[in-house]
């Protein structure tokens, strides 16, 4: 699944950290508390 501007500004924490990808390398983790973190896989 693309991340997209809407679904980015949407998603909120829950009891477990999320991790959603965009399929290109590009993670967005989601922490319980809200807190977005970028993380970019490197080949």
């Amino acid at each position: 699944m693309k991340l997209t501007d809407t679904f980015i500004r949407h998603v909120v924490g829950n009891d477990k950290v999320q991790k959603h990808s965009d399929g290109g390398g590009l993670f967005l983790y989601v922490t319980p508390t809200g807190k977005k973190l970028w993380r970019l896989r490197r080949p």
